[in-house]
């Protein structure tokens, strides 16, 4: 059978025999979008699609450029991947993540850049998705990555659903290359006469994946055959042993009763004390995902909730990664882990012009030429005006955060705690100073640090 120019190869008809396997109808005018970032995988699956989907489907491209190394490879590697779009006829979508946001965001949330660069790349696709409405976005990983994976997560001390590996189906992100080597990838392209990119980083030892592929993983293939097979077992057998623990554990939230409100979650303290340690431990971890966590939650804080709650009297707390749990009334409640309040935390939403109230502090928006300025006064005290340009409601004004960071005029970010060390203000009058915080957009970015109100200086994001 002869598609889009060329005979159907034997990969091609394992992506599209696994594609259905997923649950993807190629018939019924589907709309799939490939994130590709013009290494061999992703190059071989936009390939692959475009030389499968059928006439009815929309296939579009997804790039994004973390900007962590240097312009000329970032921007490289995403001109390639748009002019390689071009050439087959697909639209791509380049989506440019500010330099320097990675780094800010490894800081603020404690995790690596690698672990940085994944989460934001993820919320880019999650924007993506909603803008240009596909059905399903599909991922390059592969046979090795998901070797390369189980034995992280092995050296790190997962559990089944760790070892589990890379699933080939989450929500509407699809891996159709999952059982594919890379060398099989790679012979792929080379047959089709197909170049690509290849990242530099990937070679960069200090990384742990890095480091499994070019030093562990050889020692295994030389002195331990079989081993690609043998884990590839215990990944599937942990998959099912995950899949029945999380059976179980839904059904032992009833029991238990796993209680989600506004504050966080809470359940029983004894009927979770007769449940089996995997049930508490993949339930513990449940209660972690519901809240959110600022950070990676180490498995110590999992440790103690699962086997010092119940036998510590009430008013038992522990805290870690942003989280507090705590033992009362016969419950263990799980939230986000507050500030102290205190009088000087305030925060407003404007929504139209007028007058607002936010804590000591009077608000008030002037329309002015060119934009909005803000008037605000201190208890009883004069007003100070301050031109804020374009900003468009609704949008915030509020204190600080830990975890707040600003756009600078070169388009990298720096932390508002590192600013107003700068500008000497010091103690509780650090948490005086209005931030404002744009709503409108998905990343709802702070546009203003309002120094001037309190006699120091202004930041103001230009338009």
């Amino acid at each position: 059978m002869e598609e889009n120019g060329g005979i159907r190869t034997e990969l091609e008809r394992a992506v599209e025999n696994q594609l259905k396997i997923l649950g993807v109808d190629l018939s019924s005018g589907v709309k799939i979008a490939a994130a590709v970032s013009g290494g061999a995988d992703s190059i071989a699956l936009l390939t692959i699609l475009h030389r499968i989907l059928p006439e009815n489907a929309v296939l579009k491209a997804v790039t994004v450029n973390h900007n962590i190394r240097p312009s000329e490879e970032t921007e490289g590697d995403a001109e390639f991947v748009q002019a390689y779009s071009r050439s087959l006829g697909v639209e791509c979508v380049r989506i440019d993540i500010p330099r320097g946001r990675v780094e800010e965001f490894s800081t603020a949330f404690d995790c690596g850049t690698e672990d940085a660069a994944r989460r934001l790349r993820y919320e880019a696709f999650e924007r993506f998705k909603t803008d240009c409405g596909v059905d399903f976005i599909c991922l390059a990983h592969n046979r090795n990555d998901q070797l390369e994976t189980v034995l992280m997560r092995f050296i790190s001390g997962g559990d089944s659903s760790a070892l589990s590996g890379i699933p080939s189906r989450r929500g509407f992100y699809l891996r159709p290359l999952i059982d594919v080597t890379r060398a099989e990838i790679e012979t792929y392209l080379s047959s089709l006469n197909v170049s690509y990119r290849t990242d530099a980083t990937n070679f960069d030892t200090s990384m742990l994946r890095n480091r499994i592929r070019h030093k562990l993983m050889p020692v295994l293939d030389a002195d331990f055959p079989g081993w690609r097979n043998a884990v590839r077992t215990l990944s599937s057998k942990m998959r099912e042993d995950s899949m029945l623990i999380e059976s179980d554990a839904q059904k032992a939230m009833k029991e238990i009763d796993f209680t989600v409100d506004s504050d966080g979650c809470s359940f029983s303290v004894q009927a979770f004390s007769l449940l089996q340690p995997s049930v508490m431990r993949r339930i513990s971890y449940a209660a972690v995902d519901e809240v959110g966590p600022d950070s990676r939650v180490p498995y110590s804080f999992i440790e103690k909730l699962c086997r010092e709650s119940f036998s510590s009297p009430d008013g038992w707390k522990i805290n870690s990664s942003g989280l507090e749990a705590e033992k009362r009334g016969g419950r263990i409640y799980l939230r986000k882990r507050l500030r102290q309040a205190t009088e000087t935390c305030f925060s407003v939403t404007i929504e139209r012009h007028g007058s607002y109230r936010a804590g000591e502090w009077r608000i008030r928006t002037v329309e002015t030429d060119g934009g909005i300025s803000l008037g605000l006064s201190r208890n009883s005290g004069p007003e100070t005006v301050i031109f804020m340009g374009k900003l468009c409601f609704p949008f915030m004004v509020r204190s600080r955060q830990m975890d707040d960071s600003v756009k600078t005029a070169s388009g990298t970010y720096r932390q508002v705690s590192k600013i107003l060390d700068d500008w000497k203000c010091r103690g509780s009058d650090r948490d005086l100073v209005p931030m404002v915080q744009e709503l409108e957009s998905p990343a709802q970015e702070i546009r203003g640090i309002l120094g001037s109100a309190v006699g120091l200086r202004d930041w103001i994001v230009k338009d």
